[in-house]
């Protein structure tokens, strides 16, 4: 149930940062396009996960999401919000993320890190694939992680080719 709960919770502040401005000013970014990506992360299906990536009026391109990766029979969930999306070539694009980690496998009072993720990865025709790597600050948890994902867009367009 605590799972859940964390996944809802994770679903609704993406959705409320997307949909609000920070500063509930009118004049606040206006996204021009958006996309809906399915990732799987290291092959494992049960890892499957959405992320959004939002186009600016500027130009500029941002993804807010959740990555999720194991730790011994544990989910680690790693949310992120405005993580700004740099196009390296045409369908090449990196972004790193950063927020606050939890894993409820971890004992009591060492559930949470900081967390900085690095994403790199080719976008092309509705399909992806890459690498990413983690690193967390708590002195409790392993200092980081490496693996590969793939992913499909489900919903929208105009930022990815």
């Amino acid at each position: 149930m605590k799972k859940i709960l964390i996944l809802f919770l994770s679903l609704f502040i993406t959705f409320i940062l997307f949909n609000c401005s920070k500063d509930n000013n009118p004049s606040g970014p206006t996204y021009i396009a958006s996309e809906v990506w399915s990732f799987i992360y290291n092959n494992d299906s049960s890892l499957k996960y959405f992320n959004n990536f939002k186009k600016n009026t500027d130009g500029s391109v941002v993804i807010a999401g959740t990555w999720i990766l194991k730790k011994d029979t544990s989910k680690v969930i790693c949310p992120f919000f405005d993580a700004p999306v740099t196009f390296i070539n045409d369908s090449t694009l990196q972004f790193i993320g950063n927020g606050n980690a939890y894993c409820n496998g971890f004992p009591p009072g060492q559930q949470n890190s900081t967390f900085n993720l690095s994403v790199e990865g080719v976008f092309k025709n509705g399909i992806a694939s890459g690498n990413w790597s983690i690193t967390f600050t708590s002195p409790y948890w392993p200092p980081g992680a490496v693996g590969t994902f793939s992913a499909s867009r489900t919903n929208g367009s105009g930022i990815t080719p």
